[in-house]
């Protein structure tokens, strides 16, 4: 469905009012809907796929952390200088988890 100016912009103003009082349960059915409503091609549909893989990073942004501080402990023992460890890792293993949780939400009923 197409709309023209007026009509997107007074649809626009109703829903950014129900989204600014909606909770956060609410939020999430809306976007699940959403998400349900988009044909399965469009790449902007959230699918199980996509987040198994999240999950997937997740993992092995986690283990690559910790084999880094494996690493990093491995060296000090041979008395190499004491490095910072790059937090990246670790943070995108907790930001892939995070998201990968969040969607979930939103593919629960996808068979």
């Amino acid at each position: 469905m197409i709309l023209d100016g007026r009509h997107e912009s007074a649809l626009v103003r109703t829903v950014a009012s129900m989204l600014a009082s909606a909770t956060a349960d609410e939020l999430v059915e809306i976007i699940r809907r959403a998400n349900g409503a988009l044909p399965d091609p469009d790449p902007r549909k959230f699918r199980r796929h996509e987040v198994d893989m999240l999950r997937r990073l997740a993992g092995q942004a986690h283990e690559f952390n910790a084999n880094l501080v494996e690493h990093a402990a491995e060296r000090r023992a041979v008395g190499e200088r004491r490095r910072p460890v790059s937090p990246e890792s670790a943070n995108t293993a907790a930001w892939a988890a995070h998201l990968a949780d969040a969607l979930e939400t939103l593919i629960r009923d996808e068979g």
